[in-house]
């Protein structure tokens, strides 16, 4: 979400250098891919900073990080990226790049399936976005004529009747299966920005966080319960800290995902694959962030990014770099 701003800050500014540190490993593939960047580490290495600040160097920080958490803000998160650098376009898309055998790994498996080809991602690492195993696989019998292919880590919950390749991918593979596919079918999170990225058309179970910060409205079913602490990202200081604590602490199932249901989901997949459906049932549609977003938050002014300075003696532990 954050690269169509790195794409438009490279495009406006040539001569910007632009270095990325991150804590996850998994984010890797994704900066040794992007062409817009100068240079990448991954913590605890931080010789991207190291390299090419100096120790009295002021930086520029915001209160960007954790925004959206901190604030509950309706803005989109790309768009606040966006915000962030100056930068007012929001048509862009975030740009994944394969290499040549893995654009032929995902054509030659639509081949196979005679161009049939629907990627499951039904697990993530956050156990409060999992909907219930059965569930999945009544769908799957339900959508007659397409081939699933389940894709994620080894340790992924297999479905029955869907083409298990959990740990038997790269992520690069992954995403050339994405790309080449008839449809996404995902909880929210990594395969949904995916499946937007190369245009795919997808449907996506939203649990704990909301599609109006995270999510697309453009060739998507966006199935998201409005319950009464949906979305309770940000409500760690709420009244509803109670269901926080059944969801993440206790590791139920959060009622949010309990209350979507395999018709839904179904009627979802058959719309999105152009197969006859149920016109009758509705799904959440929600307005893109504007200069309207923000008269119907309750923040309203605090939607404003602050700047300030700090010296990067202070930003880090110089001895720890």
């Amino acid at each position: 979400m954050l690269s169509p701003a790195i794409q438009e800050l490279k495009r406006r500014s040539p001569s910007t250098k632009i270095y990325v540190v991150d804590s996850d490993r998994n984010m890797n593939y994704f900066f040794k891919a992007e062409r817009n960047l100068n240079g990448y580490s991954i913590l605890p290495d931080y010789s991207a900073f190291k390299n090419n600040f100096n120790y009295n160097d002021e930086i520029i920080l915001t209160n960007f990080f954790g925004f959206i958490l901190t604030t509950g803000c309706k803005q989109h998160w790309g768009n606040l990226a966006l915000k962030l650098f100056n930068v007012d376009k929001r048509n862009l898309k975030p740009k994944i790049y394969l290499s040549q055998n893995d654009e032929k790994f995902g054509r030659s498996y639509a081949k196979l399936l005679k161009n049939k080809m629907v990627v499951l991602c039904n697990d993530t690492s956050e156990m409060h976005k999992r909907w219930d195993v059965k569930r999945w696989e009544e769908v799957i019998k339900k959508c007659k004529g397409y081939a699933f292919v389940q894709v994620g880590p080894r340790s992924g919950r297999p479905i029955r009747g869907a083409l298990n390749m959990l740990g038997r991918t790269t992520l690069a593979q992954a995403f050339s299966l994405v790309k080449y596919s008839k449809l996404v079918v995902a909880v929210d999170g990594l395969f949904n920005h995916v499946a937007h990225a190369f245009g795919i058309p997808k449907v996506i179970l939203w649990s704990n966080s909301s599609p109006r910060n995270f999510g697309y409205n453009d060739n998507t079913i966006n199935i998201s319960k409005k319950i009464y602490c949906s979305p309770c990202r940000y409500l760690a200081k709420s009244p509803t800290r109670k269901c926080i604590i059944q969801c993440y602490v206790n590791k139920k199932v959060p009622q949010c995902m309990l209350a979507i249901k395999q018709l839904e989901v179904i009627n979802a997949i058959k719309k999105m694959l152009n197969e006859k459906h149920d016109p009758n049932i509705k799904y959440y549609k929600f307005r893109p962030a504007d200069k309207e977003t923000c008269l119907d938050c309750r923040h309203n002014k605090i939607c404003n990014i602050d700047w300030f300075k700090i010296r990067f003696s202070l930003l880090f532990n110089w001895q720890l770099i």
